[in-house]
């Protein structure tokens, strides 16, 4: 018994800051990801359509259809209980993983406090916590494709799948097209023309054509209306035990689909609107600071001067979303994820020390501010969107508001 006991406060002597972070993942999830019962709230029921959605149910191809026909292979029908089982474990795990790469990164680096404050700020930012509590949105395929796509590119292993990724990300969701497409092919173009490798210079061309047919079937054939929309809702409520939202598909496939544009600009013409976007855009100031600060710092490395240009303004293509759609808290969120993942890779490529791109002189004034956005944004919680607001921008907005009328 007592060298059980031994063994046990070793293990934890020896891996207790990643003891720690996993509890503070544990407890923010268990704060940010909502209640079973949300799941037949207005927004999450529409979430649940992309679930039970399928090419086999729709009788023919559409877009945003690829999940409910993957879903579609396990089982005929949800059981919402388990769903949320299963969606709540699969969120713990893909943080937690994260969380532990952030410790075992930190450790083995000479500066290992500003590396481990640095990964946990953005871990907890509100940006990356977002998907969790925009529970189940399939957001989350779209960032675990673009980061498998940008990893095969890196490895220069399994590149024949980098198409199909890409191609699975459109049928998802279109909006990868926006969000993740340019800086999987920015870094995959500066791969070649680093190391001009005729396999990759020919997955590179076939991935363009691939991607291109897979946009041009999506917006040719994938959105055109259903003459009886009420028929198609009736057999995906069928396949799931909580009422769903048909906003979801009448955006997509019927009338609603008239009014999306008048929506989006009718909420970008009102002063809340851009008292969000600019909180939004201020609130990642930290995250923009350090992205600008190694890439212009580092950018000398890449040979020709388009593709710089290209690798600094990839990340932030998503956000013309931002007129198309009025999910603005989900679009900055988005961005910020492409942002990441791209400046990762790069650092990874050129074997870059973060420390010395950084320039930092005062480590202990550095650990501070790290530590205290951490905490700030631990405090702030997750993204909101149009519908959702932080609850800090809700008492902003009621602060304004007081004062104009």
């Amino acid at each position: 018994m007592k060298k059980i006991a031994s063994k046990i406060r070793n293990t934890i002597e020896k891996y207790y800051i990643e003891f720690t972070i996993v509890i503070v993942v544990l407890f923010n999830l268990i704060k940010i990801i909502p209640g079973y019962l949300s799941l037949s709230d207005f927004w999450r029921s529409y979430i649940l359509n992309y679930y039970v959605l399928s090419y086999q149910s729709a009788g023919r191809f559409i877009s945003r259809g690829l999940v409910g026909t993957i879903t579609d292979l396990f089982t005929d029908s949800i059981n919402s209980k388990i769903f949320y089982v299963v969606f709540w474990l699969l969120y713990f795990i893909i943080y937690t993983i994260i969380a532990i790469k952030i410790v075992r990164i930190a450790k083995n680096k000479s500066y290992n406090l500003i590396y481990l404050f640095l990964g946990t700020m953005i871990l907890f930012s509100p940006a990356i916590m977002n998907y969790a509590s925009d529970f189940a949105r399939p957001d989350i395929f779209l960032i675990l494709l673009a980061y498998f796509s940008m990893f095969l590119i890196y490895k220069n292993r399994g590149l024949f799948l980098v198409p199909f990724l890409c191609v699975a990300g459109v049928l998802v969701h279109e909006g990868y097209i926006c969000f993740f497409m340019p800086i999987i092919g920015i870094f995959f173009l500066n791969c070649i023309a680093e190391k001009k490798d005729i396999k990759r210079i020919v997955i590179f061309l076939i991935s363009i054509v691939v991607c291109l047919l897979a946009v041009i079937v999506v917006f040719k054939y994938g959105k055109t209306n259903f003459d009886n929309i009420d028929v198609l809702f009736q057999t995906i409520q069928n396949k799931i035990d909580i009422p769903l939202n048909s906003n979801m598909i009448n955006f997509e496939f019927g009338d609603m689909k008239a009014d999306l544009g008048s929506i989006s600009w009718g909420e970008l013409s009102t002063y809340t609107t851009w008292l969000e976007l600019i909180f939004y855009a201020c609130i990642f100031l930290p995250i923009y600071f350090i992205y600008f600060r190694i890439m212009l710092n580092e950018i000398y490395r890449i040979k020709f001067g388009l593709i710089k240009l290209l690798y600094i303004i990839a990340p932030f293509s998503g956000l013309v979303m931002i007129f198309v759609g009025v999910d603005y808290g989900r679009w900055f969120s988005l961005s910020i994820t492409a942002c990441c993942i791209h400046l990762w890779f790069f650092v990874k490529w050129y074997n870059i020390d973060i420390i010395k791109s950084l320039k930092i002189q005062n480590d202990k004034k550095v650990i501070a501010i790290l530590g205290l956005i951490s905490m700030g944004y631990l405090v702030v919680g997750p993204m909101g969107d149009i519908h959702e607001h932080f609850d800090f921008l809700v008492a902003l907005n009621n602060f304004v508001t007081f004062f104009i009328y």
